[in-house]
């Protein structure tokens, strides 16, 4: 049976650590945190917010953190929503949560004021100083050990006194446990492995057929490549976790998950590309000395007449993950280009001296583009 994924993995003082209901909105990871390190609740409940607001780092530590920590029942949230998540391997586990908070970090990043270098910054600090990087220079205010304790008894004394004189002024979350170390420990009972359950593999074709025929509707409906895209993610995700919470015996297989999963992050980059586009003013106007243009997933002529260039100095482009064909009525005085895993090609290709008095700037992302001109 493979090992259970806690927050030890971040932290070895998190050990057995459990959520007690709350009556505000939290779920009481923050609450259960500071009592097992003795700190103020409102410490970590700020620190999760400036995590959060270091594009959305927090969010995604906080929803983990109380996926993977017991409520006062025992119970965790994550074994409830994905039961088939305990039957991975530790560092199958791993991956998942690192993989899926990076989505969520790169999914945020436009939406929050901070960047997630600061975010990586504070979770630093808060890492040197729990392992005492920060007070080297703190002066040692522990007493000094006799040599040889009197009994056992006295023994324990010292060490209390020790534990406590290291404190200092904070107070402990729970008072320290008296173990008699002469009574032997019970031996746990062993856990019987549950039986894993098996790949539902027609299902997960069905749920594919299903989003691949919403995205194809959508796409045709709409006319737009991202927003079919959208459709269909949208549909093989809530169809894939109505059926993990509908169904227990069969598990989605992992296959379709990953295959989610990795498909997650390049739809999301996609979409807040295209949630730009607005202000752009996608563009068929020029607006003052300015024409913008902004394609975002899509396949498109955009033709450019001399009327249109009347009072403009300048054309702008903004390709991302497009097949675009630029036609204009002569060359540009000159030209700006940025590409990034692009092909850019202008035909002709000869050097005459330039018809028109604008200044082309072109930005090509994961595109393919041709700007033709007489």
């Amino acid at each position: 049976m493979n090992k259970q994924l806690d927050l030890t993995w971040v932290d070895p003082r998190f050990d057995a650590l459990q959520r007690h209901d709350e009556s505000g909105p939290g779920t009481g990871l923050s609450r259960a945190i500071a009592s097992r390190l003795g700190i103020d609740v409102s410490l970590v409940r700020v620190v999760f917010v400036l995590l959060a607001l270091s594009s959305g780092l927090g969010a995604a530590l906080y929803l983990w953190g109380t996926a993977l920590t017991p409520n006062s029942s025992g119970a965790r949230p994550i074994d409830s929503t994905f039961p088939g998540f305990r039957d991975w391997s530790p560092r199958t586990q791993k991956v998942a949560v690192v993989v899926s908070s990076l989505a969520l970090v790169f999914l945020l990043a436009n939406l929050t004021p901070l960047p997630w270098g600061a975010g990586v910054i504070i979770l630093l600090l808060l890492w040197m100083g729990a392992h005492g990087k920060l007070s080297r220079f703190k002066p040692n205010t522990v007493a000094s050990r006799p040599a040889v304790a009197a009994s056992d008894e006295d023994l324990v004394a010292q060490w209390r006194r020790e534990m406590a004189a290291a404190i200092g002024p904070h107070t402990m979350a729970e008072p320290l446990p008296v173990v008699d170390l002469y009574i032997p420990a019970e031996p746990r009972a062993a856990r019987v492995p549950a039986e894993r359950p098996k790949s539902a593999w027609l299902v997960s074709l069905a749920i594919m057929a299903a989003g691949i025929a919403a995205g194809f509707g959508t796409l045709v409906a709409a006319g737009v490549v991202i927003v079919g895209a959208g459709a269909a993610m949208a549909t093989v995700a809530l169809l894939t976790l109505v059926y993990a919470l509908a169904v227990r015996s069969r598990r989605i297989p992992r296959l379709l998950i990953l295959l989610l999963a990795a498909t997650m992050v390049p739809a999301g980059w996609l979409a807040t590309q295209a949630a730009s586009t607005a202000a752009v003013v996608a563009s068929e106007v020029p607006a003052g000395s300015v024409i913008a243009h902004r394609v975002v997933a899509d396949e498109r002529t955009i033709v450019i007449t001399e009327a249109d260039l009347e009072g403009i100095s300048q054309i702008r482009l903004d390709v991302v993950a497009s097949d675009v064909t630029v036609e204009l009525p002569g060359r540009p005085r000159s030209v700006i280009d940025s590409q990034r895993m692009s092909n850019v090609t202008y035909s002709p290709t000869t050097t005459d001296r330039p018809t028109l008095d604008v200044e082309l700037v072109l930005n090509a992302t994961a595109s393919d583009v041709e700007v033709k001109y007489p």
